[in-house]
Order: structure tokens, then sequence, then C-alpha cells
């Protein structure tokens, strides 16, 4: 049976196929979940935006290595990074700019 949510009066209003009103449906969470982390810090990051194609890990990896950043990539390509300074030194490496990054970064 298909629901389908309609606003009425300002109101939501779940109705079934026949138009007749039934429960909510439930919705499932769509788009990326919150990466969570449960070390203290928060620490190890797992960035996307310094991230390669996951066909690229090793290249990149090895790369990292000999600019004196060494820095691993997880199974999607995400760079991961151990700390404050190890991201600091990445992305000035990399000419990246840090749009997360608080007053001591």
């Amino acid at each position: 049976m298909k629901k389908t949510l309609r606003i009425v009066k300002g109101r939501e209003c779940w109705t079934d196929s026949n138009g007749e009103r039934c429960s909510p449906a439930r919705i499932k969470p769509t788009g990326v979940a919150k990466q969570r982390r449960n070390s203290p810090g928060g620490w190890p990051l797992h960035s996307d935006s310094a991230g390669v194609h996951p066909c690229q890990r090793q290249e990149a990896y090895d790369n990292s290595v000999k600019e004196g950043v060494p820095t691993e990539f997880d199974a999607i390509g995400r760079a991961i990074f151990t700390s404050r300074e190890h991201r600091r030194r990445y992305l000035r490496t990399y000419k990246l700019a840090d749009k997360d990054g608080g007053y001591g970064d």
C-alpha cells in the first residue's frame, strides 16, 4: 500500500492509495550519515575534501610519503588525519583550505 503525505490546512495528512487517512509511513533518512567518532577529540578524522578516488589511494599515499606527510586513505578514498597538526601539515603541503579549522589551526 502506497502512503503519501499531503499538507491540509497547515497540518500533515497521510493518505493511502484509496485516498483514505492512515497512519504515517516510516520514512527512511536520505543523504550521507554523519561520521561517528568514538575516540576522544574526534581523531582520527576522515576527510572527504582532502580525499582521492578509491583507485588512486596507493598513489596518493606514496606521494604523501614523498612530500613528508604520510597520510593513509580509507576504502572510499577519504584522507585519514591522526591529529590537528597532521591535518594542518597535509593541507598546507597540498595547498588546500581548511574551512573547519579553529583559532589554532
